[in-house]
């Protein structure tokens, strides 16, 4: 938090309860967000919130709002949840969409959704 006040960004708690995985994820891959460490952690409207540990790398900025076409609105977030939530939320969001292709067909792969879901 001390760090987000010396850059002037707001300092961004991950929940993995309150996002969206599959709306974020199509945002950017898990390998730009690995490459940048940055993490799309809302979407709404006109806006892409994006979580960072270095907010003064912002090369990848013009090429997000002009791919997603919308704007971005930069927080700080812990890097340990980033570098955490990347892998999880990129890999829980591929099973959803997986998932939803088969129409429910497959439930063991809804079984191990469930449990990916409860070890949060």
């Amino acid at each position: 938090e001390w760090t987000a006040r010396k850059v002037h960004l707001p300092f961004y708690r991950i929940d993995p309860l309150k996002i969206d995985f599959t709306s974020v994820s199509e945002v950017m891959s898990a390998t730009y967000a690995t490459r940048f460490n940055i993490l799309p952690v809302e979407l709404s409207g006109n806006t892409v919130v994006v979580a960072t540990t270095d907010p003064y790398n912002r090369e990848w900025q013009d090429e997000i709002a002009r791919i997603s076409r919308k704007d971005i609105r930069l927080v700080f977030a812990n890097p340990l949840d980033i570098s955490q939530y990347i892998g999880q939320f990129f890999s829980l969001a591929k099973s959803i969409k997986d998932a939803r292709k088969s129409n429910g067909n497959d439930l063991g792969l809804r079984q191990n959704l469930e449990q990916l879901v409860e070890l949060g």
